[in-house]
């Protein structure tokens, strides 16, 4: 179905409250349960169009809706009605405060508008220039970090930024560096290994990774994986190489915990460290691809 730009526009003004409302984390959870299906009906149909419309669509794409939760929940701890601006858990609803709602609705339509200038960009040879939703994700929470946040974009630092804290790390459960390398290669190799045995299946891991996250909400210490099987799935089939993927996987692990240093552990609201890891591999893999190293 087609929409004119205004009312698209619209629809992402409602997606970012929506993803407010329900809570940035569980509203990722739902686009990762819609690529699964969306994937799954792609690969039996090669429509691919229930992605396109509801996955990265207004009401679920993470630009949208996780911009709109990550903006509020910024706002409403400035407001002292949330316990922390990193909080992307809470349904923010449960406030009935109409200005965190307007908030996440005109962040919700910020994340659409950022996507369209980013699609500006020009293709580098044959490949996209990056991940214009994680690089429009990344962006709005700049502008929140600057905007709602008193910490600037990298926080304050007592003592070794790169020193690890339990008490200020994103998934501290996931370190030390040996086990965020293992658990980078362990997610990394049957999302390549599916990419290459289901052609067309590009997604559905991911989607299995972020609906994941729904145990992550009950207070389960589980990996955080959706960055590295995406890394691992896109490496792979631009690749057309298993083994590229595996290693795009891996750099989207290490890549995603550089990111939690500089941007999250020590600011006081949510920068997404897999958003920065996609946009670092999605990056690198064009300007290899003009190397002719694949």
């Amino acid at each position: 179905m087609e929409f004119s730009d205004i009312t698209y526009l619209i629809l992402a003004f409602a997606g970012g409250i929506i993803g407010a409302s329900l809570g940035g984390l569980n509203a990722f959870v739902l686009c990762g349960i819609s690529c699964v299906v969306g994937t799954v009906y792609g690969m039996i149909t090669g429509d691919q169009s229930f992605n396109e419309a509801i996955t990265w669509g207004p009401f679920l794409s993470p630009h949208i809706t996780f911009s709109g939760a990550v903006a509020a929940a910024a706002f409403a701890t400035k407001k002292n009605r949330l316990d922390s601006g990193r909080n992307i858990t809470t349904p923010l609803i449960s406030h009935s405060d109409l200005s965190i709602i307007l908030v996440a609705g005109s962040f919700g339509l910020l994340g659409e508008l950022l996507l369209r200038g980013i699609d500006f960009i020009p293709m580098i040879g044959e490949y996209p220039a990056t991940n214009s939703i994680s690089l429009a994700l990344i962006i709005s929470a700049f502008i929140v970090r600057l905007t709602f946040g008193k910490t600037g974009l990298t926080g304050p630092v007592q003592g070794n930024r790169w020193e690890t804290d339990p008490n200020t790390e994103w998934s501290p459960w996931s370190l030390p560096l040996w086990q965020v390398i293992v658990l980078g290669l362990a997610f990394a190799l049957p999302a390549a290994y599916i990419n290459q045995a289901l052609p067309g299946s590009t997604g559905i891991v991911f989607g299995f990774a972020a609906v994941s996250l729904i145990l992550f909400q009950t207070g389960a210490k589980i990996p955080v994986s959706h960055h590295i099987v995406l890394a691992a799935e896109y490496g792979t089939v631009m690749t057309g190489n298993l083994w590229w993927g595996v290693c795009f996987g891996l750099i989207a692990a290490l890549f995603a915990e550089i990111s939690a240093r500089l941007f999250l552990n020590h600011g006081d609201t949510h920068i997404d460290p897999p958003a920065m890891a996609l946009v670092a591999v999605y990056t690198i893999i064009p300007i290899l691809g003009l190397t002719g190293l694949f």
